[in-house]
């Protein structure tokens, strides 16, 4: 029987059902797992750290995000690093105290990242403020004199034996020579003015003679001086000093020896033929020719001797403050400016230097310096030109030039062809001139002349006969198999219908160039119509190492000539590369009525009247490449790489570039300011003459971009097809981006 519940009242719930008992957790075998879970995290992260730290170690990737590439090594360092085979070190020797701190810290995070990537490169600091930095400083010396050693024991010797000599000839000539002379010429016979004229050129050579002897016994006191020198308290014989001394007072009496045995067969052989005069003078002529060759072979002894490298920088080390490159034994030593080195503040602050400038000229200077140890044998730019005067003394053309090239220990002569027939002597810059196996390359640069340039006064030499005269040089010079850096100007003879002689040599190279017509460009601005004889380019990619240091950098082409290549001529091959080019444009063309612009400087063209400004003309001028218009776009050839290969010669090459002072300083040294930093308007300019340099010297190893070209970063000029094609996007290819994806977002949502 079922029971109900009673009216309103709600039955209770039933029990909730018994829980079952919490199992028994073993508090020990939890804190294992978690220990072992721990374990191997750590072992985890452990093995990821090794592998992080010898991956980095081993593939040292350090992205460089600064606008700049401040933090990263220029193609030239990380190239002569690269060709390091033996351990190079550069020690820096200071009062570090007295170092600028930003100089300082911008040095050697250079030196630091050269290290990275080199490790047989490495830097050294000795502080010669104190105890210990001056004793590494001593110690430093005396390596370097160790290193040396052999090397100026065998110099002494030979300097030495060469003192010997110089006495004896001193002797000679005090004691057996003069009085013999002074003899002759008081037994001459006769009164007349003849015999007069002949006592009184006996008795200026006696006098000559007893001043050599006394220059002599001084030159080998002062030699034997300089072989006691001592470098601090370690002896070091200056054997480049004792040698000079010597030699200038050798060549001095060698002269003097060679007149007075000429004189006296003159006169032996002349008017007193048969008198008691030739009977004495006679047997003494051998004797002064023997003397005159022993002192010539002790002369050339003395010029052959090599200056020791560690000789070189003496008197930086006698500073007691010095930057040393130095290379395994006998791979040299390089010293570089302090100065340079380690801009002081004044420098910093006043002229604008920033630690980006810094860091690009340190690594300029080291770089340099390890280039000039790792190829001793730097070529020698010799440059040829027409002129009356001399290039390398006039201030403000070339000073800039010339101190890049000595950086390199690259030596720059000049040879006048006006001036002299014969190049100039190379003895005072390559001792080893003589020896063509052991000479150093030499790379000839050509300089055109003025062709309009009437002659300075009567009877000189006009431009059109300059311009003469350096074509038949420059055609000697590529018929001998010499490489060339050929250069052209604008020239008037082309509009006489005259050739230019300064250009025939082109033949050579499968290239012709139209001197008669520089290219031109016709400008609109606000202040009128203007016609420019510049153009800004850059370099064309191409297969040569020319191309790649020029890659990416303005360079400025001044009355630019342009190049027509031609067929190349009968048993030769050539392989011609373009270096530079412009684009062909409705506003570029070859102008002929050149003249007025050119007689004009560059501040007064504005001047000019609007009539006389040069405008294209369909009959004499060119505007296309080819002839007319054409779909594709075409280029004018401004500059071009060639070598040749003709059967039975070495290989020749040659570097044509259509202008003439695309490397003088007011061009290739054009300044500007960039965000408050003074930097370079055309690097390309010198990048473009130091690799042709090393090109035509065959050492293509050292073309690159140095890191003074990477010192700005910098926006090339567009070529108008680029702009074009961007002006084209922008018109229409924008609109029609909104619009196609308009019609997807439609198509999408349905």
């Amino acid at each position: 029987m079922t029971t109900l519940p009673a009216r309103g009242r709600i039955p209770a719930p039933p029990p909730p059902p018994a829980r079952p008992p919490a199992p028994r957790v073993r508090t020990g075998s939890a804190k294992s797992r978690a220990r072992l879970l721990a374990g191997v995290v750590m072992g985890c992260a452990t093995i990821a750290l090794v592998l992080g730290v010898v991956l980095a170690e081993r593939f040292r990737l350090r992205p460089d995000v600064t606008t700049m590439n401040e933090q990263s090594l220029a193609p030239r360092t990380e190239r002569t690093l690269d060709a390091l085979e033996t351990p190079h070190r550069l020690v820096i020797a200071a009062d570090i105290a007295t170092i600028d701190r930003r100089a300082w810290q911008g040095v050697t995070d250079v030196l630091d990242a050269m290290q990275r990537h080199q490790p047989l490169f490495s830097w050294t600091p000795i502080d010669t403020n104190s105890t210990r930095g001056l004793g590494a400083y001593n110690q430093l010396v005396g390596e370097l004199v160790e290193r040396d050693r052999s090397v100026l024991a065998e110099q002494t010797a030979t300097v030495e034996l060469a003192n010997a000599g110089v006495v004896a000839l001193s002797s000679y000539l005090g004691d057996t020579l003069a009085p013999m002379l002074a003899q002759l010429q008081e037994g001459m016979p006769g009164s007349t003015t003849e015999m007069l004229a002949h006592r009184r050129t006996l008795e200026q050579l006696a006098a000559r003679t007893r001043l050599a002897s006394r220059d002599l016994t001084d030159g080998a006191s002062q030699s034997a001086e300089a072989l006691r020198s001592r470098l601090g308290q370690t002896p070091l014989p200056a054997t480049d000093r004792a040698s000079v001394i010597l030699v200038q007072r050798l060549d001095h009496t060698v002269q003097l020896l060679a007149d007075i045995a000429r004189q006296l067969r003159t006169l032996s052989n002349g008017p007193m033929a048969n008198s008691p005069f030739a009977e004495q003078a006679a047997p003494a002529i051998p004797g002064v020719e023997q003397r005159r060759d022993q002192a010539g072979v002790v002369l050339d002894s003395l010029r052959k001797l090599k200056r020791p490298d560690l000789l070189r920088v003496t008197d930086v080390l006698e500073r007691g403050s010095a930057a040393l490159v130095v290379g395994p034994p006998g791979g040299g030593i390089a010293a570089i400016d302090m100065e340079s080195l380690f801009p002081t503040a004044p420098v910093l602050d006043v002229g604008g230097m920033s630690a980006t400038d810094v860091r690009r000229r340190a690594e300029e200077l080291v770089t340099s310096s390890l280039a000039a140890l790792l190829t001793p044998r730097q070529p020698i730019v010799m440059l040829v030109h027409a002129e009356s005067t001399t290039l390398l003394d006039q201030p403000q053309l070339f000073q800039r030039l010339l101190q890049r090239m000595r950086l390199r220990g690259i030596d720059v002569v000049e040879w006048s062809v006006v001036l002299s027939e014969t190049p100039p002597s190379l003895l005072a810059v390559d001792p080893e001139a003589r020896n063509p196996a052991r000479a150093r390359p030499i790379v000839y640069v050509s300089i055109a002349p003025d062709s309009s340039a009437a002659a300075p006064r009567a009877g000189g030499v006009s431009g059109a006969q300059r311009a003469a005269r350096l074509g038949e040089v420059l055609e000697q010079l590529v018929t001998r198999n010499e490489n060339v850096l050929l250069c052209m100007n604008p020239s008037v003879l082309p509009g006489y219908g005259e050739p230019d002689p300064t250009v025939q040599v082109l033949a050579h190279f499968g290239l012709a160039a139209d001197t008669g017509r520089p290219l031109v460009r016709e400008l609109f601005s606000t202040r009128g119509r203007t016609v420019e004889t510049a153009l800004l380019t850059q370099a064309l990619d191409g297969a040569t190492p020319l191309n790649g240091a020029m890659h990416g950098l303005p360079t400025a082409v001044t009355w630019p000539i342009t190049l027509v290549e031609r067929p190349a001529p009968d048993r030769v091959r050539l392989t011609m590369v373009p270096l530079l080019s412009v684009d062909a444009s409705s506003t570029l063309w070859t102008e002929s009525q050149w003249l007025r612009i050119w007689q004009t400087p560059p501040e007064a063209r504005s001047l000019i009247p609007p009539a006389d400004q040069p405008v294209y003309d369909d009959g004499r001028d060119g505007r296309w490449p080819e002839g007319k218009e054409s779909a594709r776009g075409q280029q004018w050839l401004l500059a071009a790489s060639v070598q040749r290969f003709e059967v039975g010669k070495k290989p020749q090459r040659a570097v044509i570039i259509g202008s003439n002072s695309w490397f003088i300083d007011s061009v290739s040294q054009a300044m500007m300011s960039v965000d408050g930093r003074a930097a370079l308007r055309n690097p390309g300019n010198l990048e473009l003459f130091e690799s042709s340099v090393y090109w035509l010297a065959d050492l293509d190893a050292l073309i690159a971009q140095t890191p003074t070209a990477q010192a700005t970063s910098m926006i090339g000029p567009m070529s108008e097809s680029s702009l074009r094609r961007l002006q084209l996007g922008i018109i229409v290819g924008m609109p029609l981006s909104v619009l196609l994806l308009g019609a997807a977002y439609r198509f999408v949502r349905g």
